[in-house]
């Protein structure tokens, strides 16, 4: 009965809002997806683009760097990395709000829409920034790996030998074989992106589906954490 009514968007009641489950999804989801997908596209982007020139530059210092810096970004811990950069730049420097998605101030005070805008993204940056850096590591060394793998290509090296430019052998003709692996994991990753991030919305303090996972399995909301 649960799986067929959940097919229809029919997911119950929650036992601690009193309302219908699917509702209380909606109004969570967009600011999941806001958060995710904005960090998780930003962060193929750059590691697409840092993963080739690591790969073109193999065995320099640009490249020992850039890889170890990835190693340490991919094996960082999330909560504790989250809460290093909320105490350092959001309660010492005071350049980002400790949390929550809106200030009250503006949006009840009738203020122009381009300052609620400005708002939001204020309160977005850093869990941004957070999400940003911890993947990128994982997607500068998938870039950096398939692109050795595509500079090996026998068409690379007729490509060398017809006298092509070097930018071009590498963005036109290894750049865009190599990003294919990470085009597929980036896709996955956003079709996962509306899980959201439980301990990440948690500290950031973040509506999203993730922080309401952790608040329904507390209050034993039973309907509302099946449907999470």
């Amino acid at each position: 009965i649960y799986l067929k009514n959940m097919a229809m968007g029919e997911f119950g009641r929650s036992f601690h809002y009193g309302e219908p489950v699917f509702r209380i999804i909606m109004e969570r989801l967009p600011w999941t997806i806001l958060l995710f997908t904005t960090s998780t596209i930003l962060a193929a982007l750059a590691g697409v683009f840092l993963g080739k020139i690591a790969a073109w530059k193999k065995g320099s210092r640009a490249d020992t760097v850039m890889s170890v810096s990835a190693l340490v970004c991919y094996t960082l811990f999330v909560p504790w990395f989250a809460l290093i950069l909320l105490w350092m730049m959001g309660f010492k420097l005071g350049l980002f709000p400790l949390g929550g998605v809106l200030t009250p101030e503006i949006w009840v005070g009738g203020a122009p829409l381009f300052l609620k805008v400005l708002d939001v993204l204020h309160h977005l940056l850093l869990p941004l920034i957070t999400l940003f850096i911890i993947h990128l590591g994982s997607y500068l060394l998938l870039m950096r790996s398939s692109m050795l793998s595509v500079l090996r290509e026998d068409y690379i090296i007729t490509a060398r030998a017809k006298g092509l430019p070097e930018k071009v052998i590498r963005d036109k003709h290894a750049a865009r074989n190599a990003a294919l692996p990470v085009v597929t994991s980036v896709g996955l990753s956003l079709a996962f992106s509306i899980n959201g991030g439980a301990l990440t919305e948690q500290i950031f303090t973040w509506p999203g589906i993730g922080r309401e996972l952790i608040f329904a399995v507390s209050n034993n909301d039973y309907p509302l954490a099946q449907a999470c």
